[in-house]
């Protein structure tokens, strides 16, 4: 990032792009010269794109003014914070955007609206407005030709700041309070599937009962629902998800079952299902 030549690059490309019609009428609206808007980027963002392109999409999206370009901190985690967590002091922040934040976070593939308002209980034109403005810059959006959009954080950097995982010289609490958003977050879109299926204290009654509740939002909890159990902490779940059976089957497992009904068995965890739980208490097989 320090290297002269991509620092070159960046001012010739930070260039090219304040010529652009709507961010160079954006320049001229909040009344900064293409020559400070340059400078100062380039100089804040030490040669890291990804912080560049956040940047630019804001100016595009017109969330953010290119007026406060002197105010923008050195270092993409200092950006993170301003830009995605600066919000704390705000009395909703941790009742709905940590929480929507720390959902896309802890998701193992790109989501729906409709699944995010699913797991995150909040209202649907919040998600949309968190998701489609506010926090939009930070976001990939697949707008799929046959379904609806899927949604996903943009850079991996960003998903490592949320973990509360990126070194720096950063509040420790801030830290700490982002990691146990996410896991939270991973207790929750357990339970939202979990409840789904039928409950564990049930078997799982629901999924035994109608199989085709495992292709709920294209099977994403046959693949996932596990992991988000084991990255919750809550690992005697995750020994019950893959014991569970009904009180006429004894011998049999409903979420194996659901695998083998799709054609995935237990090709589709990451790891042996056993591998999050104590040796000791391994069931017999």
């Amino acid at each position: 990032a320090s290297d002269p030549a991509n620092r070159k690059d960046v001012k010739e490309f930070l260039t090219s792009q304040a010529r652009a019609p709507l961010i160079s009428g954006r320049l001229a609206d909040a009344g900064v010269t293409e020559g400070q808007f340059v400078a100062s980027l380039a100089t804040q963002c030490g040669g890291v794109w990804v912080y560049l392109r956040y940047v630019l999409s804001q100016v595009r999206l017109g969330t953010w003014n290119p007026a406060d370009s002197s105010t923008l901190p050195a270092g993409l985690t200092a950006y993170y914070r301003q830009q995605v967590t600066g919000r704390r002091a705000e009395a909703t922040f941790h009742a709905q955007d940590l929480v929507f934040l720390a959902t896309l976070a802890a998701a193992q593939q790109p989501v729906t609206l409709d699944q995010l308002c699913g797991i995150t209980s909040l209202d649907t034109n919040l998600i949309r407005f968190l998701a489609n403005y506010r926090y939009r810059p930070f976001l990939a959006a697949d707008a799929g030709k046959f379904g609806p959009a899927r949604y996903s954080l943009y850079h991996a950097s960003l998903r490592e700041f949320l973990h509360g995982n990126l070194a720096d010289d950063g509040d420790p609490v801030s830290m700490s309070e982002l990691r146990h958003a996410v896991q939270d977050a991973h207790s929750r879109v357990a339970d939202y599937y979990l409840n789904a299926f039928g409950e564990l204290a049930t078997g799982l009654e629901a999924l035994h009962a109608t199989p085709s509740l495992a292709d709920q939002d294209d099977g994403y909890a046959l693949r996932h629902l596990a992991a988000h159990l084991h990255c919750a902490g809550r690992l005697e779940d995750l020994r019950a998800l893959v014991t569970c059976h009904g009180p006429g089957f004894p011998l049999g497992s409903t979420w194996a079952d659901a695998h083998d009904g799709q054609g995935r068995s237990t090709r589709t965890w990451p790891r042996s299902p056993w591998s999050a739980m104590p040796p000791r208490r391994r069931p017999t097989p």
